[in-house]
C-alpha cells in the first residue's frame, strides 16, 4: 500500500485512527518488523504517519475510522485509481 501511495495510485486510504505498526524494509518492500526479530534496528515506527501525511499530496482522500472498526481488513486499506491506456 505504501508503494501505491508513493506512486500516486491511491484514490482513497481508509484506516483506523489509532492504527500504528512498525515495519522494516526488505528488498524494497515493507514488511512487519515482528516477522524478523533481529531487524529492529532497521525498523520504521512512523510509517502510518508518513502514509497519512503523503496520501493527500498524491490526490488521495484519507478516511479515519474508530478503533477496531476495520479489523477484518487489517485495519488499513486503499482504493487504487483505475488506469486507462491513452
Amino acid at each position: 500500500m505504501c508503494e501505491s501511495v508513493r506512486e500516486r495510485r491511491a484514490e482513497l486510504v481508509v484506516l483506523e485512527g489509532d492504527f500504528d505498526t512498525t515495519v522494516r524494509m526488505d528488498h524494497g518492500r515493507l514488511l512487519p518488523a515482528e516477522d524478523s526479530p533481529g531487524a529492529r534496528s532497521e525498523a520504521r515506527d512512523d510509517i502510518v504517519d508518513d502514509l497519512v501525511g503523503s496520501a493527500p499530496d498524491g490526490g488521495a482522500r484519507v478516511v479515519l475510522l474508530p478503533g477496531d472498526a476495520f479489523v477484518q481488513r487489517g485495519r488499513i486499506a486503499a482504493v487504487l485509481r483505475c488506469w486507462r491506456p491513452s
